[in-house]
Formats: C-alpha cells, sequence, structure tokens
C-alpha cells in the first residue's frame, strides 16, 4: 500500500506539483536546494526531518502569533528581580505560549540568597578578622572576608596565610546556601554604622555577579560592593586535630599576658618572635625573650615531657585581646603540619608555629645567689624616672647601682651631664666577708620589669657580671635580667 505523500518530502522522492525537484537538478541536487543532504534512495518513502522541522517551526509561528496573550507574572516582574533571583513556576503555566496551555494560572515565585544578621553582633564578629585581614596588592583577596552562610548561621573567615580567625553570627532571617569574599575594612566600617540595625547582605549574581547589596534597616542605607568568588580564597592554615589542652577561665591569656611583653621583635633571630609553649621535668611553662630579659611562667608544677612549640607574637596578641577570660581548647594539625587551633566561644584561631629551636632557657636561669636586693616597686620607679632627665637614646640608658651608706644609689652619665638618686631601699651587707661591688643594668629594662611584678620585688645575684633573678609574690613568675659593664 502506498504511504500518504504527505508525511515525506517530495522533492527527495523526486514528486510532482509545487514541491516537484526542478528541470535537470535531480532528486538530490533538489533537496539540497531546500536544506536536505541526506542521500535517498528513489523508493525512500520515509520523512526528511530537516524538511519537517523547517516546517514545523514555520507553522508554529504562525500559531503563535495568532494566539491571545498569556497573563503575565504576578511576582516575575522583569523590572523588579534582583541579579540574584531565581524564577519557580508550577506546572499549568506556559512562559512560551497560551496556545499550549490551557491551564488557569497557579503560582510564579522569586527566590533569592540573602542573610540578615544584627549590625552590632556582626561588628563584634568582625574585630578579631579586621586584625588579621591585610591589604596585599599582589594577593587582592588577602584583603577580603569570606562569608560562608549555610541557612542558620553566616560564618566569616580572615586568613593571611599565616594566620586564620573564623567567627559564626547567627542569621535573622536568610534563604539560600552561598559563599563570597568581600572587603574587610569596608564590610567593618558598614557593621560599626549599622549600630542595633539589621544588616542585609545580597550576593550577586548573573549579569551582576562581581557586585554585592547590603541594606541597613529598611533600607536607611544602601551600600554596593565588589565581590570576590570564594574559589579565590586560600585554604585552611590548619585542620583541627586531637585535643592538647584545654585552658578554663581565662587561663591560657593570663599566662600570655605575663610573658608577652618578653617577646623579640628582631627579624633576625626569628625564633625569638613568639611564646615558647614547654613541657619538661619542671612542668608546663610558657617563656619568652628578647636576649637581654626573660619571663617564664608555669601554670602546672607536675613533669609532662611535650615538644616545645613557638607561637608566633602575632597570634598572642590576638589571645590576649579576643580570648581573655574566655576557655579555650587548643588543637594539634590534624594533618600534621607545624600549627595549632585555639577554640573558645565564637572564635576560632588557626596558626602556623615559627619553624625553628628556642633556647635552652633553663641554663640562663640562675639559682638564687648570696646577695639579695629588696627592692621598693613604687620608690624604685620613681628613681628611675629621675634619671630619665638626661639623655634619650636608648643605648645611654646604662644606669650604674651602687651601696651610699646602707642605701641603694642609682646614678647615670650622660653628654648632658649626670645625675645621682638615693633610694629608700637597702643595700646588701657584705656576705662572707666580701662586698657586693657596683652593677650595671638597662634603667628602662628595670623599670619594666618592675611594673609587671606583683607587690614587693627583690633582685638575687651571685656578682657584678652574673644574670639578674626578679621574683615577686607571684610564685609561677621567674624574671631574668641580664646585666651591663660599668
Amino acid at each position: 500500500m502506498r504511504r500518504s505523500r504527505r508525511s515525506t518530502c517530495r522533492r527527495c522522492r523526486g514528486g510532482g506539483g509545487r514541491d516537484a525537484a526542478p528541470a535537470g537538478g535531480g532528486r538530490r541536487a533538489a533537496a539540497q536546494a531546500d536544506g536536505c543532504d541526506r542521500r535517498h534512495e528513489p523508493r525512500d518513502a520515509g520523512t526528511c526531518p530537516r524538511l519537517w522541522l523547517r516546517r514545523r517551526s514555520r507553522a508554529d509561528a504562525g500559531r503563535r502569533e495568532a494566539a491571545p496573550a498569556h497573563p503575565p507574572c504576578r511576582r516575575a516582574d522583569p523590572g523588579r528581580i534582583q541579579p540574584n533571583a531565581r524564577l519557580v513556576f508550577e506546572a499549568g503555566h506556559s512562559h512560551r505560549g497560551a496556545a499550549r496551555s490551557a491551564q488557569p494560572f497557579k503560582r510564579c515565585e522569586v527566590t533569592m540568597d540573602f542573610v540578615t544578621v544584627e549590625g552590632r553582633t556582626l561588628r563584634d564578629a568582625l574585630k578579631p578578622l579586621l586584625e588579621v585581614a591585610r591589604t596585599r596588592k599582589t594577593i587582592p583577596v588577602m584583603g577580603h572576608v569570606r562569608l560562608d552562610f549555610d541557612g542558620a548561621s553566616l560564618r566569616l573567615t580572615a586568613n593571611d596565610l599565616d594566620v586564620e580567625a573564623v567567627t559564626v553570627v547567627d542569621a535573622i532571617d536568610g534563604a539560600g546556601e552561598w559563599s563570597i569574599c568581600l572587603p574587610a575594612r569596608e564590610l567593618g566600617g558598614i557593621a560599626r554604622v549599622a549600630g542595633p540595625m539589621p544588616v542585609r547582605i545580597e550576593p550577586g549574581g548573573g549579569e551582576a555577579g562581581h557586585v554585592a547589596t547590603i541594606r541597613l534597616g529598611d533600607g536607611e542605607a544602601v551600600y554596593t560592593l565588589g565581590q570576590l568568588p570564594a574559589s579565590d580564597f586560600p585554604g585552611r592554615v590548619a585542620t583541627p586535630g586531637k585535643v592538647i589542652e584545654r585552658f578554663g577561665n581565662g587561663l591560657l591569656a593570663e599566662c600570655l599576658a605575663k610573658v608577652a611583653a618578653y617577646v623579640s621583635a628582631e627579624e633576625t633571630r626569628y625564633y625569638l618572635n613568639g611564646v615558647c609553649w614547654h613541657g619538661g621535668p619542671k612542668g608546663l611553662r610558657f617563656v619568652a625573650t628578647d636576649g637581654h630579659r626573660l619571663a617564664c611562667c608555669r601554670y602546672d608544677a607536675e613533669p609532662c615531657e611535650r615538644p616545645a612549640r613557638i607561637i608566633p607574637r602575632q597570634t598572642v596578641a590576638l589571645i590576649l585581646r579576643h580570648m581573655a577570660g574566655a576557655d579555650v581548647t587548643v588543637r594539634d594539625d590534624a594533618g600534621g603540619r607545624l600549627s595549632l587551633v585555639f577554640e573558645s566561644a565564637g572564635l576560632t584561631l588557626r596558626s602556623k608555629l615559627i619553624d625553628g629551636a628556642f633556647p635552652d632557657f633553663d641554663r640562663v636561669i640562675p639559682q638564687p645567689g648570696p646577695f639579695t636586693l629588696a627592692l621598693k616597686r613604687a620608690d624604685m620607679l620613681a628613681a628611675i624616672d629621675r634619671l630619665g632627665v638626661f639623655g634619650r637614646s636608648a643605648f645611654s640608658w646604662k644606669v650604674k647601682l651602687w651601696g651610699e651608706a646602707g642605701r641603694l644609689a642609682l646614678s647615670r652619665r650622660d653628654d648632658g651631664g649626670a645625675v645621682t638618686v638615693r633610694t629608700a631601699s637597702d643595700w646588701p651587707p657584705a656576705t662572707a666577708g666580701a662586698d657586693l661591688p657596683p652593677i650595671g643594668v638597662n634603667g628602662r629594662y628595670l623599670a619594666d620589669m618592675l611594673r609587671d611584678c606583683a607587690g614587693e620585688a627583690s633582685l638575687a645575684l651571685t656578682g657584678p657580671s652574673d644574670p639578674f633573678l626578679i621574683r615577686d609574690t607571684d610564685e609561677r613568675m621567674t624574671r631574668v635580667l641580664m646585666p651591663m659593664r660599668v
């Protein structure tokens, strides 16, 4: 039985009629002239797919022109859709032509990625991050804060490749799960001026994917910030591993505060640019030194063998400012890297450690000698202040301590003159028939160490050329001051 000519390509079959192939061209030439390059056989009764699709599209275009306009979207107004909006349509509403569906309109919803947090909470969460984020021309993302929203809370992260700070903020409202990077300084300024108002952050999307919008309150202020993709942000400095120790009631910050002033700022001896966390037969201690003075704080007298770890000066400063009085859990790195993780309520610090060998400080700490100077702190600080009239150079702060009529006297000589100050402290008497000769110290270092002492202090020494051992009423603290030649 012969098939219908309507479902076949007449030119390809060489049929007659208005679609017949032109004379002299053959069936193949006629098919190629109408957009068909198939090699049809003379008896092929199948359809030509290319011609069929072309004629079908022409027919559809005619029906769309004749069909009435479909009902407009109620909430999908193109002029009101945000750049990061996502359109969600229910079945039964066709946007390709009302002639294809006679079902009534049901719902057209616009969803948008955003998060709303309180301004004061955001400001407090950004404080430690602003100290970590640093602007570098070679790596622009280093001056940014990464924002990760998981639908319930907003996580903020700052990373300078050595220290990483992470804070978490509870969200008032939000939608989607997204991650972006915003400039740290500008974001901190917006959070500062927001006060108690809610802050709504909308990441950019679509054509404006490089711009984020931040709204304060009900639109009192609207900011636009350039954003960077989260994939540009550096990876983690450390991965939390097993727990090393837990410090309660702010013990970690309290111990570090006693020794932080003695950390060296000299880059040549980089291994002194931090606090050494040491464990050994004499217990667990924090030690810092700059080569001229040393401070040691022992918080646990139980012997404990533990490898020494040098915590960088920047990490120590962050702990003192933002973890004071808090319970802190210290973990090592799960990947075996030389780093530590400090966790407290609302703040996590991941820090690299200094790769170096800390000096054997036990060899520097002297044993109590035969001579002891009982120093009255207020009187000694006032005497050192009187010596500061002459000279402003740090190299000219050599102070001579000697005895005059059984009292401790301080003298200093400079190009501008000389000064001698008598104090109320007693000069130690002769021991075993030997008098204590005059000794020399750095006046500024001695004043700083006396200010750190709790209560009255004492200076124990063996001779004028030996290190001086300074003790106070805090039995956990040991301070050492190196002498100067007079």
